[in-house]
Order: structure tokens, then C-alpha cells, then sequence
């Protein structure tokens, strides 16, 4: 019984320090993950910048799977190649031997300080980063606290013989502690957690010198692996996981035959066992990085024959860039459905021109055309609302909120405004070929001009969703009013060419000519619903300092 309340102390002690990385990480990512971001975007210049970004990140972070995420965002949109975010996963690596040197230390007496005030700052915090930084003094009190508690629990482990026969068991051969290693690191999605345990059963005489550092290596090995399964079937986003996990295979594999000597080795220059843990966790990932760095070029090639690209899909519906393993990161995730909605917007402006095909060109097939690309638009529509609406809102902060929502109702809105052109334009042109109406060229012209104004507020309506600058949305919205003023100065100044000719000439023509102004004006309508929520939100944030200013 004794051993088994041990390992249940030591599992609660674990899934604590679990719980205090995963709130580092949420409020760092809440506080400055766009700055972050655009950090890492200005380092990519070469693959030694790309590694110390990649290190750098993932100290903030306490998590090399987040800097990941990162550069595998950079690598989709284009901005990133292979080279480069191989670097990233080596600094990355690298960023977790640091934090795992500073947390080897004895901290523990610091631990009520960041908990106190991680409290107070989040229980208490008014201003827009302050309930984050409470998020992230909460969370490093509970790190240090849960190494603090792993020592204790494993104190007892010493006295303990059915747990030490069962880690014996367990830990005589080398090649079976790193796989044990491996499997822990990929249940637990943090490397760091798995050797800061490692140190402490070192520490406590549990773990053999030799034992530890195959663990060690296991835990290496084993976080590249949920990287690599985030990337599904992908085979270019494979590429840097891949990359990453054979890096530190090949250096699993050269060490393993001297783990007993490097032992030795080290336990002459550090005679504490956790710090002989530590220790060889940063040399191991150092001289891995530096060996590795010059072998990037040829890897990148090898990565690339293994992994070609697939053909684009066929299916047009099929989503193209909702990066599922980016939900966690919300404004990774935002930044990947607006690239989506962009495709969607280039669809729906390929309908708007068939539509005016339809409507003016002589024998167009343009009103066939839309059918097909309006449940196109549905589908690639309702794909995004679901990934936008899973995107995770523990490390959302105010700005991807408002994202959010604005995505939303964007969707929603170009959605309704497809609904306008497959059923009342389309039906409009399959109308006029039906009836041979033909429009006169002064309503022609008319139609054209106001189809050239929708396309630019289209425009403007996705610039506007994309930068979320208050003076786009109230240029939208002029631009919205404007072209109201235009489609009634149109109707009127038609209805009065009616009543000043003959009432039963060119009905038909005239019904058409009022139905197309009338569906212009209700699509304008709905890609202008994108303005809307900016302008209040920015006066309600200005109204919340303007009261917190005064006394």
C-alpha cells in the first residue's frame, strides 16, 4: 500500500506542474502571442536566428509543442522553408534545457511570492493584462510547488522495496527506459515535465545514474511524436516533425551505447544526481543542435523526396488551411480561418462576375455556373464556422474574442449573401435567357457600374475583417451608404422613364432590370455587416478607460 500511494502522490504532483506549464503558457499566449509571433516572423532570416528564436520562445512558453505550432503556421502560409523551421525545432530544443536548468535549482521558498501575487493580479487585475500576468505568476508558483511536493513524495521511495523493485525492473535495460521515457512524453505532451521527474527520482536514489539518462533521451525522443501526429496526413506539414524526430533519433541512437560512461563521466563534474540529469539534457540537445545544423540542407532534400507534395485536391469544397493541431493557439487558429474565408471571398467574387456574365452577355453560361459554386461556398463556409467555433478560449484574450466574433458574423454574412446570388441573381439570368430579355444598353451600364461597386466593397469588407482598423469599417460603412444612394437614384430615375413611355413596352426588361438593383443592394447590405461590430466594441472599450481614468 505504501508504494501505491507513493505513485498516487507522485501522479498528482505531476498533473500539478502539468496544470501550472498549461497556465504559463495561456497567459503568455493571451498577453503577447501576436508579439510573439511577430518576433518569430523577423528572425527568419537565417537558420541561427531561426534557432534562437526558436529557444527564445520556448522558454517564454514552457512548451516546444506551442513554438512548434508556430512555425509550422509560418511554414503553411508560405513565409517559412524547411531549412529555417528545422532551425526553429533545434532552438526549440534547445529552449527546453533552459528551463529545465533553471527549475533544477531549489526555488521553493519563492513559491508563495508567485502565488500571492499571481492571485492578486488575477483576482484583482481590471486592465487588459492583468488577469494574464496573474495567469502566469499562478502558474510558475505551481511548477515550483509540485517540484517542491515531487521531492517529498519520493523521499519515501528510498524506504519503499516493492516500488524500488518495481522501477528495477522497469529500468535494466537502457533501450527499455527510453521507450518507457518516450511513451510518458507523448501521454504528457511536455518533455520538460517527464526530466524534471527524472531529476527528482535521480535525486532521490530511485533511478540508477545510467538509467536516468536514457530517460533522458526517451523524453527527447518521445515529444517530437505529437507534433507529428497533429500533422495528420499532410505530408508537408510532416516534414519539420519528421525532421525534428530523426535529428533526435540519430542522436538517441549514438548515445545509447555509452550511457554507462557518460554517467561516470559526468557524475565526476556533478556529484547531485538531478544536476548530472540536467546536465546531460542540455549537453545532449547542445551538441545534438550544433552537430545538426550544418546536415539541414541535405536533410531538407531528403525530407522533400520522402514527402512530396500531394496533388491539390479536386474538390474545390474541401478546406485547404483549417489546421486542426492550431485550436489551442487561438490566434493561430484565427489567422488560418481568415485565410480560408479569403479563399471562400474569391469564390463568391467568381460567382458575383459569372452572375454579371449572365446577366449582360449575350448566350452566357454564366447562370449554370453558380449552382455548383454556390454549394461550394455553403460547405467551405460551414467548415470554417465549426473550426472557428472550436477554437479553444482558455488562452483567447480580448482581441482573439473579438476576432471571433467578427469571423462569425462574417460567415454568417457572406453565407446569406451567396443565398442572394445563387437564387435571385442566378434566377434572374436564367430568366432573361429563358424570356431573350435583353437589357437597354442604359440599364446595361448601370448594372455594370454597381457590380464594380459591390467587387470593391467586397474588397474592403475583407480588408476591414483582416486588420480590424476602425477606419476601414466606417469606410465600409460609407461605402455601404453610397452605394445605397446609387442603387435608389437608379430605381428612381428608371421608374420615371416608365411612367414618361409606353407602360406595355419592355415590362418584362424593367422587372428584371429592378430585381438585379434590388439583390445588389441586399449582398452590399450583408458584406457591410462586418463593420458593424468593430465600432461598438471599440467605443465600449473606450468608454470602460475613459471610467477607469476618472477617480
Amino acid at each position: 500500500m505504501s508504494a501505491t500511494w507513493t505513485l498516487l502522490d507522485l501522479a498528482g504532483d505531476v498533473v500539478l506542474l502539468l496544470w501550472g506549464m498549461h497556465m504559463v503558457h495561456n497567459g503568455i499566449m493571451r498577453a503577447y502571442g501576436a508579439d510573439l509571433r511577430r518576433v518569430l516572423g523577423r528572425m527568419l532570416g537565417n537558420r541561427v536566428r531561426a534557432m534562437l528564436a526558436g529557444a527564445g520562445l520556448t522558454v517564454l512558453l514552457q512548451s516546444s509543442t506551442a513554438t512548434s505550432l508556430m512555425a509550422a503556421s509560418f511554414a503553411g502560409q508560405g513565409a517559412l522553408d524547411l531549412v529555417p523551421g528545422l532551425a526553429i525545432m533545434l532552438g526549440a530544443n534547445l529552449g527546453t534545457t533552459l528551463v529545465v536548468q533553471i527549475l533544477s535549482f531549489d526555488v521553493s521558498k519563492v513559491v508563495p511570492l508567485f502565488l500571492i501575487a499571481g492571485f492578486a493580479a488575477f483576482k484583482h487585475g481590471t486592465k487588459r493584462g492583468g488577469r494574464d500576468l496573474g495567469r502566469i505568476g499562478l502558474g510558475l508558483g505551481m511548477m515550483l510547488l509540485a517540484l517542491h511536493l515531487l521531492g517529498i513524495a519520493l523521499e519515501p521511495a528510498a524506504a519503499a522495496p516493492a516500488l524500488r523493485e518495481l522501477l528495477a525492473s522497469l529500468t535494466g535495460d537502457p533501450v527499455l527506459d527510453l521507450v518507457l521515457a518516450a511513451v510518458l512524453t507523448w501521454a504528457t505532451h511536455s518533455s520538460v515535465a517527464v526530466v524534471l521527474l527524472v531529476s527528482q527520482l535521480a535525486m532521490s536514489g530511485t533511478l540508477p545514474p545510467a538509467a536516468s539518462l536514457a530517460f533522458v533521451l526517451g523524453a527527447n525522443l518521445g515529444s517530437t511524436v505529437p507534433a507529428l501526429l497533429s500533422a495528420g496526413q499532410d505530408r508537408v506539414a510532416q516534414r519539420l516533425p519528421l525532421g525534428n524526430m530523426l535529428i533526435r533519433l540519430a542522436g538517441c541512437i549514438l548515445a545509447l551505447p555509452f550511457l554507462s560512461t557518460l554517467a561516470r563521466l559526468l557524475g565526476t563534474l556533478a556529484a547531485d544526481p538531478a544536476r548530472l540529469v540536467a546536465d546531460f539534457h542540455t549537453a545532449f540537445n547542445l551538441l545534438l543542435a550544433i552537430a545538426s545544423v550544418f546536415f539541414l540542407d541535405p536533410l531538407g532534400r531528403l525530407l522533400t523526396r520522402l514527402l512530396p507534395a500531394k496533388a491539390k485536391a479536386s474538390d474545390p469544397a474541401m478546406p485547404l488551411f483549417l489546421d486542426y493541431a492550431a485550436l489551442d493557439t487561438p490566434h493561430l487558429a484565427l489567422a488560418n480561418a481568415t485565410r480560408e474565408v479569403l479563399r471562400v471571398a474569391e469564390t463568391v467574387e467568381t460567382m458575383l462576375r459569372a452572375a454579371q456574365d449572365a446577366l449582360l452577355a449575350p448566350n452566357s453560361a454564366g447562370a449554370a455556373k453558380l449552382s455548383g459554386m454556390g454549394k461550394t461556398v455553403d460547405r467551405l463556409l460551414e467548415a470554417v464556422k465549426a473550426y472557428v467555433a472550436h477554437i479553444g478560449e482558455d488562452a483567447m484574450n480580448e482581441d482573439d474574442a473579438r476576432r471571433r466574433f467578427k469571423m462569425l458574423a462574417f460567415i454568417v454574412s457572406l453565407g446569406h449573401a451567396t443565398d442572394v446570388v445563387e437564387r435571385g441573381l442566378a434566377t434572374s439570368g436564367f430568366r432573361k435567357l429563358r424570356g431573350d430579355i435583353v437589357l437597354p444598353p442604359v440599364e446595361a451600364e448601370a448594372v455594370t457600374s454597381l457590380f464594380g461597386l459591390l467587387l470593391d466593397n467586397l474588397r474592403l469588407a475583407l480588408s476591414t475583417l483582416i486588420s480590424g482598423d476602425e477606419r476601414g469599417a466606417r469606410a465600409l460603412l460609407d461605402a455601404k451608404r453610397r452605394f445605397n444612394e446609387r442603387e435608389h437614384a437608379l430605381a428612381t430615375q428608371h421608374l420615371a422613364s416608365l411612367r414618361n413611355s409606353n407602360p406595355a413596352s419592355g415590362l418584362d426588361a424593367s422587372a428584371l432590370y429592378l430585381a438585379v438593383l434590388r439583390d445588389l443592394k441586399q449582398i452590399d447590405s450583408h458584406l457591410a455587416a462586418v463593420a458593424y461590430p468593430l465600432p461598438e466594441a471599440e467605443s465600449r472599450q473606450s468608454a470602460t478607460e475613459s471610467t477607469e481614468a476618472c477617480p
